[in-house]
Parts: structure tokens; sequence; C-alpha cells
């Protein structure tokens, strides 16, 4: 096919859209009024004056904390984050997460642009003549879409703002859907598909606070994106939709889930030749088993190494620094939304020695006593903290810090 040639089916297509959207206009405001070509084109010339571009936004991350050992190797002692997210490469997610996500969603997503004209005229035509208006036809560029309105309603500071934005975002509603299709639309013009397929894995919810397929296979599974099996990753993206409501962390949840695995998510790969009969019947006899392995949150973690202290020193200073100062709203820390490495002067060994004398000289109790205790060791010349231990463990309410 000729450069031209893909122009002009280019062409042709974002025409048909625009013509799919005008009749989706005038069903959204007259569905009991028969479709006249004037009411479709002045439905494509309100269509044609919503905005038609979109950026993703940087994306929340986890922000971890290392200390070092006796080699001076960083080791993780806590991580802190808003929404548990790991961004990942396209050659660090399972193809069979991809295939999954695509037999289920979107299965002609390489072939079309970004809508699905004919399930859009089906959804028009089924929403004019009922009540469920704005539903169906999502395509994956269209929930990709969404995923960025709703990130970026949950990131404005006023509570108000951030709720009337979230609603728009999320609300069932025939405008709603326009607007979907035409950022959709210019979507698919500024990315290519795999693109738009590896910010949706990067964006999409899995439940609670974990966010992509990377944080949501190692919250879940204890495996990277790259590890996961048919199994698990049919059952991961079987909760795409419903993120809350078939999480896997909660056992109540595990039937529902399995249920759309085998019969969403594995038929549909079946039916696109994703994978063959036997790899379904396998996939589909494999119980849902999940391996689950919480994220080290907050100072807590760094109790076992004696560094919860440590940890929330490093906290504070951080939060204080200028350079971390919201860009929106200069009063909040980017510290648990940025995705940064904080690598401390924190000695792992002097930490345990340190730790080891105040438990023998300086006891966490003792009979007719209320002992508090604190060792610091400080590198001459340089002033870094390279131990800091307390007779107690660390909590998070400031009475007890």
């Amino acid at each position: 096919m000729t450069h031209l040639s893909r122009r002009r089916r280019t062409a042709a297509g974002f025409l048909a859209l625009s013509a799919v959207a005008g009749v989706m206009v005038v069903a959204m405001v007259a569905p009991a009024v028969a479709v006249s070509g004037m009411a479709a084109d002045s439905g494509i010339r309100l269509f044609e004056g919503l905005p038609e571009y979109i950026k993703p936004d940087k994306l929340a991350q986890t922000t971890d904390i290392y200390a070092k050992d006796g080699t001076g190797a960083p080791v993780l002692i806590a991580a802190v984050y808003e929404q548990n997210r790991e961004i990942v490469g396209w050659d660090q997610i399972s193809p069979q997460v991809k295939d999954a996500l695509i037999a289920t969603e979107d299965p002609r997503f390489y072939s079309r642009g970004g809508v699905d004209v004919r399930a859009a005229l089906r959804a028009a035509a089924g929403n004019a003549l009922s009540e469920n208006v704005g539903s169906g036809a999502s395509t994956i560029s269209m929930q990709y879409v969404k995923n960025i309105l709703v990130q970026r309603a949950e990131a404005i500071p006023d509570k108000a703002k951030r709720e009337a934005a979230y609603d728009d975002a999320t609300k069932t509603s025939m405008d709603r859907k326009l607007k979907e299709i035409r950022l959709a639309i210019g979507l698919e013009k500024a990315y290519t598909k795999d693109q738009i397929l590896l910010g949706y894995l990067n964006i999409a919810p899995f439940g609670g606070t974990t966010y992509d397929i990377q944080s949501a296979a190692k919250y879940y599974y204890g495996v990277t994106a790259a590890e996961l099996t048919l199994p698990q990753a049919a059952s991961l993206i079987a909760s795409v939709n419903e993120p809350n409501g078939l999480r896997l962390d909660r056992e109540e949840n595990l039937a529902d889930n399995k249920k759309r695995r085998d019969g969403d998510v594995l038929a549909a790969m079946l039916k696109e030749g994703k994978i063959t009969q036997a790899q379904h019947d396998e996939a589909v006899a494999a119980p849902i088993e999940p391996k689950i392995t919480p994220l080290a949150t907050g100072c807590h973690a760094a109790n076992p190494l004696g560094a919860g202290f440590f940890c929330d020193y490093v906290e504070r200073v951080i939060r204080n620094q200028k350079m971390l100062q919201d860009a929106v709203d200069p009063e909040r820390s980017t510290l648990t939304t940025g995705g940064y490495d904080i690598y401390t002067t924190l000695d792992l060994d002097l930490q345990r020695a340190a730790l080891e004398s105040m438990r023998a000289y300086v006891p966490m109790s003792a009979p007719a006593l209320d002992l508090g205790g604190s060792l610091v060791t400080i590198e001459p010349g340089t002033g870094r903290v390279l131990a800091m231990a307390q007779n107690k463990d660390f909590d998070a309410h400031p009475e007890d810090t």
C-alpha cells in the first residue's frame, strides 16, 4: 500500500468517525427523532468543535529510600507512595498480557483508528432505544483517554475541583463518550499503537492503590510483568474494568474473577487465535492462586533494620526541599508521587552494631524504669549520618516519635 493510499484511508476513517459521532450526538439530544441529514450534519459540526488533543501526563510513581550495606551496595529500606506504580517498557511486559488485553477489550486494535466504527454505530443505535446512555464501544484508546482524565482529576489539590473533575471523567453520558472519541482520534494521530497499548498498561488501575501491570504482577503474584503466566495474565486483565470488584487480594472475589477470566478473557484469546485450544483448556483448569506480596511502604518497613526513625528523618528533610514542591500546590511535596530513588548515608553494618548496643545497654524496658535512649554515629569531616538507633521501634504516630 502506498503512503498516499494510507493517507486517504486515514482521512476516510476520520471522516467516517465524524459521521458516527454526528449520529451519536443526534441520538443523545433527540433519540426519538429520526436522524435526518441536517441533524447529522449539525452533530458532526458539534463533534468537531470538541477538543481533539490530549497528552499523557507524568504519572505518580513510588519513591524508594535506600541505605547501603558493608560493600556500599544500595539496599531498599522503605518505599513511599500515593499510588503503587512502577512504569516499565514494552519488552518488560509478557506478550500474553498484551494479547489478553487486545483480545478482550479491542480485537481490531491494530487495524482501526481510535474508535471502532461498527461498535460505535451499534452502541449509538442501542442507546437511542434505551436509557443506557453513553455505554459500550470503548476501544483501548478511549479507555486510555478516560484513565488519563481520571488521573488528571485525582491530581487536583482542591477537593471540590478534584471531585467535579473526577465525576466529569467517569459519568455515564453520551457527551463524555463523545469527548473520549474525539480525544482518542487525536491520540492515535500523535502516538503509535504500541505506545498507546504500553501507556494503557502503565496507567490502568488494578484495585486499591495498585496501578499498572508491573505493580499488579508484583503485588498479586510476586513476579514481574514479564514473568506472568497465561492464567495469571488473564486474571489480571479480567479485572481492568472492575478493578476493586475483582481484585485478587480478597477471597470473596476469586470465584467471580475466575469466571471472568475463563468466560471472557481466555475465551476471547482462543477466538482471536492468540492461544491454542490446548493452552486454553490448561489455563481454564488452573486455579487462581494469588501470592500477595505487599510493597514495604512507609518507614514501618525499616523497623526490622532498626532504621524507622532514620527513615522518618529522611522523609522530613526531603519534604522540606523546595525542589520537590508541587508546581500546582506549593504546600504539597512530590515525595510520594515523584518516583524518586533516594540514596542515604545509612550504613547497615554500623546500624546493626548500634542497635545491638542499644539493646544491651539501654533496653526498651526495665523494672521500675521507663528508659529512653538513642545513639547517632556521624562521620567526622562530612557530617554524614551513618547510624541512628533508638531503644524502641518507630511508630508513625507523632506522640511516639
